[in-house]
Parts: structure tokens; sequence; C-alpha cells
């Protein structure tokens, strides 16, 4: 039975020096895996809806929906395994190279993956160097203009036992990256809610926007967890950030509501409210859209009012300057 074509965002993940970690202790060296993988990188690809098409003992084939979900995937195992390597000698730090392809394959009946575009991927895993992310340029065309991380272009690279050239991005990760600024006009309704903040709402607003050069990562994993149901996992994220910016606090207050931490919930929802007064929910998901789309909308919008955070302005209040 001849397989199916599809075009699908390839992932190919290799562990760097492998075979030298797992000579100098392979019970300690495949623990560590099989811990990341169970902590860090199956809940990672679970979040970002990505499918496990095979592993070998060293490296990883994932196939994902869509280019961006396969990206912040990468990023925040690339992250959360330099923060788990902080402190130990190189000689014994777990690092993965990565390489993402846009490309066609044929999938096979047992659901295995083949032809080129599998093939590009796992060369360009090897173009990346350890701990980073290497990008073909189908794949950095379906991302560029929606992730805000610096890429350097490597120019066109010649791939081992591919006919065509690719030119290929690498993604910085960790500490060195940092957010660079997209110009995007802001919908006519978000123009009509920062006009009614006034001065002082709009730098309440921008003060809970910066956030700290690794704090991304936490907020991006707070927020992927709370995503997938787990609660829990999502306060432990977020905690972990010096910063938040206004949307990671909304979540976070509804991931303690969530979680049955009611006090905690309305603690964190006064002092959002002390440092950004016209906050409403309703007009939250206006901005925040994606917010309207979860499966559970209705229940996140619960959690947040049931934590004390108003659905709708609350112009009397503000007019009396009463509001809390």
């Amino acid at each position: 039975m001849a397989g199916t074509r599809k075009l699908v965002a390839i992932l190919v993940a290799d562990i760097v020096g492998y075979s030298r970690l797992a000579e100098a202790d392979e019970e300690r060296t495949l623990a560590r895996i099989r811990g990341l993988r169970s902590d860090l990188i199956d809940p990672a690809i679970d979040a970002h809806h990505g499918r496990i098409v095979k592993r070998t003992g060293d490296g990883s084939l994932i196939e994902f929906r869509s280019v961006v979900d396969a990206v912040r995937c990468a990023i925040e195992v690339q992250s959360g395994s330099a923060e788990r390597n902080a402190g130990l000698p190189p000689e014994r730090r777990i690092e993965f190279r990565v390489g993402i392809h846009l490309g066609d394959v044929v999938e096979e009946a047992d659901g295995d993956l083949m032809g080129d575009g599998v093939n590009i991927a796992s060369r360009l895993e090897g173009v990346a160097k350890p701990g980073g992310i290497c990008l073909s340029e189908d794949a950095y065309r379906q991302v560029k203009s929606r992730l805000e991380l610096r890429v350097h272009d490597l120019g066109v690279v010649s791939l081992k036992n591919i006919t065509q050239s690719v030119r290929a991005y690498a993604l910085e990760v960790g500490p060195a990256a940092q957010f660079t600024p997209i110009k995007a006009a802001f919908p006519t309704r978000r123009r009509l809610w920062l006009a009614g903040l006034g001065a002082t709402g709009i730098l309440a607003v921008a003060a809970l926007a910066i956030l700290r050069p690794f704090d991304w990562y936490f907020v991006h994993r707070g927020e992927s967890e709370f995503l997938a149901g787990r609660a829990k996992e999502a306060i432990e994220s977020y905690g972990r950030a010096q910063t938040l910016n206004l949307k990671s606090q909304v979540i976070l207050i509804a991931s303690y509501a969530e979680a049955g931490m009611g006090a905690e919930a309305s603690k964190r929802a006064q002092e959002l409210l002390k440092k950004s007064p016209k906050f409403s929910v309703s007009e939250f998901i206006v901005q925040e859209p994606a917010m309207k789309d979860l499966d559970n909308a209705q229940a996140f919008k619960d959690a947040l009012v049931s934590s004390g955070l108003p659905l709708h302005v609350r112009w009397e209040c503000l007019a009396r300057n009463t509001c809390p």
C-alpha cells in the first residue's frame, strides 16, 4: 500500500557526543536522558501538538502541524536543557542539536515519515551548534514575522546526499537571545482601549509588558502548561520568572483559581488592579483573542471573575476614585 503525501514541519534532534557520554557512565547518562524526556521533552512536544515519529538512542524525529509549533517546542527544550546544564562541567552536559524544515513527506502505513523533507531536517540538525536550532529557509519563512527571536543567516549550505543547496538560519536560544521589535498596528478596538487609559494607564501597562532577558522562557513555558490543562505546573513555571507581563499575570491568576488556590488568586488580582485599575476581563480577551478560542474559554473567564477581576471596566468607581 502506497504511503500518503503531506506537507509538515519536521524536527530532528540529536544528543551531542552521546557515545562519549554513554562510554563514560552509561547508566547515569540513560537515567538523565529518561528524566529529560519525561520532565521536559515529552511535555513540550504535547503542549505544542507534536507527534513523535520515532526515536533512536540519541535522537528523535518529530512531526508538527506548523513550523511555529516546532520552533516553540525546540526553544522550550533547548532553554530547559541549558538550565539543567548550568554549573555542570562540559563533559557531563547533555546538549541537543535541532534541525527544522517544512517539507513534503510520505507517511507510511506504520506512521513513519520518509522523503527529502526528513533528510533535509536531519542534515540541518548536523549544521546546528550544540544547544542550537537550525532552520531551513522554507521553515524560517513561516516564522520570521511571527516569532521575535534573533536569527543568523548562515547562507547557502551544502548538505550531505542532498542534491539542492539549502539556505539555513541559526536561531539564538537562551540568555543571549533577545527580542527584536515588530512594528504592527493595533486593531481599532485596542487603540480605543489604550486611548481610554490615559497617560498613567498606558505607562502602567507598558511597565507590565517588560520582561527580563531570560524570563521569556519561563513565561512561555507557563502559558504552555496552562493551555495543556496543567495549572500547578504553570504556577511553578511562572514562579521562576523575575518579571511577568500583563498576559502572564492574568494567566497566573487563572492558574491559581483552577488549582483551587482561591486566596492566592484573589491576592494576585488585587495587585494587578492596583497597577492597572482600568483592567477588565472582556477587554483583555479583545487584546488576546487566542484566549477566546480556548477549549475551556468560559471556564477561563469565570476563573478570572471569581478571583475578583472585573468583567467590564468599572467606570463608576474610577470616576469616584474608589477602585481597589
